[in-house]
């Protein structure tokens, strides 16, 4: 069962890495000063 739920948790981080960088891409299109700012 714990390896169970150590598989799900790798699939979702990779999941919210995705999401991340398609977020920040839509702010990038948004505000690009800002994004850029935001990562320094």
């Amino acid at each position: 069962m714990i390896a169970d739920l150590k598989d799900v948790i790798k699939a979702l981080g990779e999941k919210k890495f995705k999401v991340d960088r398609v977020i920040q891409a839509l702010e990038l299109e948004e505000n690009p000063v800002a994004v850029e700012a935001e990562n320094e």
